[in-house]
């Protein structure tokens, strides 16, 4: 790449300088993009069949073992890592990789290892038949339970510390009292080998899965079976909780992984990825994240919320037999058949530290001016937070309630706090003590703020009053009337003149603080507002609301510019960003969000893992930006806020940083791109950002034509668009690199966003291809004109009346108001219904700008010719032309005076004013086509008119030299004039409808040259003809043309009225050429006249649009300004369609369309009724069904139980026979004695 380019390229400002760049567009910048990416791609797909940790820098390995490693697990405290091997266990320090102890007690091969809660103790199992309890104070053996000649294979310790349960005899659970060491009771029901067991989250049940196929969960306090769960078809071989829920997950040889409710008593869903039986299960503990292992030597990672597989992490060189997540979810290990431990990170790349406060939930916090504190308050203590030497400073106590707000002086010496306890306090950090209380409000203070000026403080409360104190002199100044349901948050707003306030009456409301009166109100919140922020330079305002929507207002406007897709629960803050280019908000959803208000996108969206986010603040120095949260749960988080680079040089090393992105979501991505694993990309993954450059997969996606998964990702119309680095949307990769296809899926996904509710999916992608519209059109997509109709928007659902001044207008902001374009102080006959459009994209606005020309340009390359009945195209067209047209009628009069004094100088060849006239009409038509040559190129001699043009001026040049020379010729006086003449013609584009008249003739002309050439043909064979009936061989033109060719137009020589051959080809002649071919001309001319019509639209605006490009490029060599502005309609808002006849054929369609469309509905709908009552009949079929199958049920348990009554009351006559019998046997013993005897 080129030094000069290279400078570009590196400045701040470089891509609003590339955007508005007259020569953006070259194929050398073009290049440079798609030689970026390319390289991205080559630089991913070297990592094909690498796994997550050889890709990345996250994995660590502890080695120590010789043989497969069987357990792994870490302590609560995520200071230990245990893991077993043949007989001995290895301790490792987890913070510094050291190894700490080996283990040594058993005497066979250890089958499970796990902490017990406190991190005091580990307790192992073995096929020793023991279970070993070590204390890990002095690692020695505390004590040792033996298990009755069974190995022990399956270990599970209480959450409580308090029991342990294994296997015994019989498939029998043994519980083991941890305290008495004595076994306390047993559990029995399984029918085969138990695999696996484990303690529910509250100690009061043990899950147990066995290879009889069943999932039994056990009841600890009445020490019985509560129910089994079936479903797998073989042994179940692992269990594991899904935390935050009722579910558990577990795996079988069956190689499936199921998810069950355990309240509901039902299986979930199925999860089917891996092909050999499951080895391994384990869940994060933020419920999130699944990883599963099994025999086929594979290790995945399944988003438990979207049920897909988002990763596989290992490159399959050995088998994974245990996994285990620590419990603040910063790394997972595993151990493996290769004796390898291994330790792999999860801490999102922005977390810088984390401290818990221990005090409980954090109400408010604020950061200092100078970042060096924090101030946060727990219920109704305030605490001064040292940045950074990481301690608290100080403690601040005197409020009755809990503190609602804190804010800083700016020079940082005063803090100032509201409280529910309905006071505003002032706390003095020079001496750390308690300065002023102010008292004043009836109910709960929610919001304070001081001026940057430091002269006011202004309080917020829900007695629906802000109060306004001179800070300075410590009284109360005013009190102004805010909110009428209460106020929530209040802020100042260009310096100390205006003060915002929001609240629960969904409103926020802009006092003048010097008038101390209200000046506007911004309307647009459906629920209640909790957070305000304003902007540096005073010219937004971020606002959240109890829904979960983030707004932003534009000030100047007094609307709201931007609506970003709402949090899924309360938002409790937002902050504008210092540089206006981003808006940080949280919720009670835990997750933080970062929207680019600039390119109207959610730029990272993260969870910070402490639930709840009650607070928050943002941090800016000049080269650190930090997000600070405070949680329900009392846990203080700073997070690194990574704001987009300027460098736009790729860097390979920032395609393996996950930054905000979960590590499994990021590099699963990365490792399906990799491996052409494109079916797993899934779209949750299309949202994420790929290097430094801010790829997403649909950008590489696009450029590696991948048609069919491109397809059905855009079914889940979920999917956003988004720039990169360079300004470039995934559209502009696939029209760069010829993808018609997939350019076409994306031209009619933007269009069908249109009928999306999500109104932020809409607009944020149509703003995202901003930069590629030009290449967009040029595409000439089947559903083009489809996208051009969705881009304009309805800007208000409101409808005005009045009279329009001006219809259309181009605005540097795509917000406008009715005030630009009516005139209300008139009221006449002439007023309308009127409503607002907007182009969702800007326009180059700049009449004489190089991105004008190209788009101009485009619009006469497209082979779409729909699109030109779209509006957009219309009114710009329209909007141009008034700009231009008096160049435009200048350009035709000049063409007008040269043919004018063309005629003129043929009448006096020796008139010097005749032939310096027309030299100079003729210099300037020469200057206009130059320009046009030297803009176009070797393009310029693809237009016909072009081409005539120049052949006009060679030949008008020569023939000016000629009359100079006083040479003359008759010949060549009539080819020029001819050029001439034929060449004013496009002066005709001045008025609408000599266009249209000249253009139909022209297009009349085409459509009949085929039928000229026949009767051409058959004029010329019928005069030969005539000549030889008549015997005469002089064959000439009069005789041969002119007799014949008068026969159509009733000039007739025929001298005898004898039958004869002359007469014969007389009478052919007129059939022929007279009846025949006239009639049929006139049948052709009315066809294309129709056919025109269908297109008159279509020529119309093309006309234009070469006379408005011809002006342009003039006037576009001597113009450095580049513009592109949002082209704003004011528009009947019930006749916004043009209503005009454009032909019968067009109607007939028209017609057509309509009844098609009527004949559609009604199919649709009788399918749909047909539908409904097959289902109905089916859901009354299944119902008789289920009823028949009740009866028989009952039948067959009456029958059994009567089967059961009869074999009871032969099992009770058997029984008094062998009574009988035996009394028989006991008198007939009696007779043989004394037989005997």
């Amino acid at each position: 790449m080129d030094l000069d380019l290279r400078e570009r390229f590196s400045k701040t400002n470089f891509q609003s300088e590339l955007l508005t760049e007259r020569n953006f567009f070259t194929e050398r910048y073009r290049f440079f993009e798609l030689e970026s990416i390319s390289k991205a791609l080559k630089v991913i797909e070297s990592q094909r069949g690498f796994g997550f940790g050889e890709m990345t820098s996250r994995r660590t390995l502890f080695s120590g073992h010789h043989n497969s490693v069987t357990s792994v697990c870490i302590s609560s405290n995520n200071t230990l890592l245990a893991s077993s091997s043949d007989s001995t266990i290895i301790l490792w320090n987890i913070i510094s990789n050291e190894q700490i102890q080996t283990l040594i007690g058993h005497e066979k091969f250890i089958n499970h290892i796990c902490f017990t809660k406190d991190s005091k103790n580990l307790l192992s199992s073995s096929d020793d038949c023991s279970v070993i309890i070590w204390n890990l104070n002095d690692f020695s053996i505390s004590w040792v339970f033996k298990n009755a000649l069974v190995p022990v294979k399956v270990l599970s310790c209480s959450p409580l510390d308090d029991y342990f349960a294994l296997n015994t005899l019989d498939n029998i659970i043994s519980i083991v009292n941890i305290k008495t060491h004595d076994k306390e009771y047993t559990l029995a029901g399984h029918t085969d080998e138990i695999n696996c067991l484990v303690f529910t989250f509250d100690g009061k049940y043990v899950i147990s899965g066995s290879s009889d196929k069943s999932i039994k969960l056990w009841d600890l306090s009445k020490r019985t079976e509560d129910f089994t769960l079936l479903g797998h078809l073989g042994s179940v071989t692992v269990l594991t909780l899904v935390p935050k829920s009722n579910n558990i997950a577990s795996g079988s040889t069956d190689c499936s992984i199921k998810i069950w409710d355990f309240e509901e008593k039902q299986e979930v869903y199925t999860i089917n990825a891996h092909i050999f039986p499951i080895k391994s299960l384990c869940i994060s503990p933020s419920g999130i994240w699944l990883l599963s292992s099994a025999l086929d030597f594979s290790l995945k990672a399944w988003n438990l919320n979207d049920k897909i597989e988002v990763s596989e992490l290992t490159s399959r060189d050995s088998i994974i037999n245990c996994i285990f997540y620590s419990e603040s979810e910063d790394f997972f290990v595993t151990g493996d058949d290769n004796a390898n431990v291994f330790s792999y990170k999860m801490k999102k790349n922005i977390e810088e530290y984390a401290f818990d406060t221990k005090e409980g939930m954090i109400n408010s916090m604020c950061l200092s001016p100078d970042n060096n504190f924090l101030a946060y308050s727990a219920q109704k203590t305030l605490y001064l937070y040292s940045i950074k030497d990481k301690v608290i400073v100080t403690t601040f106590s005197g409020h009755n309630d809990i503190i609602n707000s804190i804010t800083f002086s700016s020079d940082s010496l005063w803090i100032v706090t509201g409280s529910s306890d309905h006071t505003v306090k002032i706390w003095d950090l020079s001496n750390k003590q308690l300065d002023t209380t102010f008292n004043g409000h009836l109910n709960k203070v929610t919001s304070v703020c001081i001026s940057p000026d430091g002269k006011w403080l202004i309080s917020g409360s829900k007695d629906k009053t802000i109060k306004v104190w001179d800070f300075i002199k410590r009284f109360e100044s005013c009190t102004l009337q805010g909110n009428y349901s209460g106020i929530k948050s209040i802020c100042f707003i260009m310096g100390s003149t205006l003060v915002a306030s929001a609240g629960y009456d969904c409103v926020i409301r802009v006092f003048n603080l010097e008038e101390n009166k209200l000046c506007w109100s911004l309307i647009g919140h459906k629920e209640f507002i909790t957070s305000i922020s304003p902007s540096d330079d005073g010219e937004m305002i971020a606002s959240g609301s109890n829904d979960g929507i983030v707004k932003v207002w534009n000030l100047a406007w007094k609307r709201d510019q931007i609506e970003f897709s709402k949090h899924s629960g309360m938002v409790t803050t937002v902050k504008f960003c210092k540089s206006g280019s981003y808006v940080v908000s949280s919720g009670l959803d835990g997750m933080i969000k970062i929207w680019n208000v600039i390119e109207k996108r959610l730029e990272a969206n993260f969870e910070v893992d402490t639930g709840a986010i009650l607070c928050m603040n943002v941090r800016e120095d000049n080269y650190i930006k930090s997000i600070v949260t405070g949680s329900k749960d009392g846990k203080i988080k700073f997070w690194s806020f990574l704001s987009s680079t300027t460098d736009i040089n790729l860097h390979p090393s920032s395609i393996f940083e996950s930054k905000y992105y979960s590590p499994f979501s990021y590099f699963g991505t990365i490792k399906a791109l990799a491996d052409s694993n494109y079916s797993t990309i899934y779209p949750s993954s299309c949202n994420i950002f790929i290097s430094n450059l801010l790829y997403t997969p649909l950008h590489l996606l696009s450029y590696k034509g991948k048609t069919s998964i491109i397809e059905s990702l855009l079914k889940t119309k979920t999917i956003i668009f988004s720039l990169d680095s360079f300004g470039k949307s995934p559209l502009f990769y696939s029209t760069a690199k010829k993808h018609q296809k997939i350019t076409d899926l994306m031209i009619e996904y933007l269009y069908s966003l249109s009928e999306n509710t999500d109104k932020f999916l809409y607009i944020s992608s149509f703003h995202a291809i901003r930069n590629d519209i030009i290449e967009i059109i040029q595409s000439s997509s089947e559903n083009l004109h489809l996208f051009l109709y969705a881009a304009l928007d309805n800007q208000y659902t409101d409808i005005a009346f009045g009279c329009v001044v001006q219809r259309t207008k181009f605005f540097d902001m795509p917000i406008a108001s009715f005030n630009d374009f009516i005139d209300f102080t008139e009221t006449n006959e002439e007023e309308e219904p009127l409503k607002l459009k907007v182009s969702l994209f800007p326009l180059p606005s700049y009449h004489s700008s190089g991105e004008m020309v190209k788009l101009l340009r485009a619009l006469l390359s497209c082979t779409n010719k729909e699109i030109f009945k779209t509006q957009i195209i219309q009114t710009y067209i329209n909007y141009k032309w008034q700009e231009w047209k008096w160049w435009i009628y200048f350009h035709a009069l000049v063409m007008l005076i040269n043919l004018m004094f063309l005629c003129l100088l043929l009448t006096d060849f020796n008139s010097m004013f005749y032939l310096l006239s027309f030299v100079v009409a003729n210099w300037i038509l020469v200057f206009m086509e130059v320009v046009q040559l030297l803009q176009d190129g070797k393009k310029y001699f693809n237009d016909s008119w072009n081409l005539l043009d120049s052949a006009r001026i060679i030949i008008t040049s020569l023939w000016t030299l000629g009359i100079i020379f006083s040479i003359n010729f008759l010949l060549f006086n009539w080819i020029v004039t001819g050029f001439n003449f034929v060449s004013c013609i496009t002066g005709f584009r001045v008025s609408a409808v000599t266009r249209y008249y000249v253009i139909l003739i022209f297009k009349s002309l085409w459509s009949i040259q085929s039928f000229l050439v026949i009767f051409g043909y058959t004029t010329i064979g019928f005069g030969i003809m005539s000549i030889i009936a008549t015997g005469n061989n002089d064959i000439n033109f009069r005789s041969a043309w002119v007799g014949p060719f008068g026969l159509a137009f009733g000039i007739d020589d025929m001298q005898s009225l004898d039958f004869d051959l002359k007469y014969v080809t007389y009478i052919f002649a007129l059939v022929f050429n007279v009846v025949l071919m006239l009639n049929m001309i006139i049948s052709v001319l009315s066809d294309a006249y129709d056919e025109y019509q269908l297109l008159s639209i279509y020529y119309d605006y093309r006309q234009m649009i070469e006379a408005i490009l011809e002006i342009t490029q003039i006037f576009s060599l001597f113009a450095k300004k580049s513009n592109k502005s949002y082209m704003h309609l004011c528009v009947n808002a019930y006749n916004d369609k043009d209503e005009a006849w454009q032909g019968k054929l067009l109607d007939i369609f028209n017609y057509v369309d309509k009844a098609t469309g009527k004949l559609e509905d009604t199919f649709i709908t009788k399918i749909s009724n047909t539908e409904n009552n097959f289902i109905s009949k089916m859901k009354d079929n299944e119902k008789n069904i289920k009823q028949k199958l009740v009866v028989i049920e009952e039948k067959n348990n009456k029958n059994h139980k009567f089967v059961k009554e009869k074999i009871s009351s032969v099992d009770k006559r058997l029984e008094n026979l062998e009574t009988k019998m035996q009394g028989f046997e006991e008198k007939l013993e009696k007779i043989i004695d004394l037989v005997s005897k």
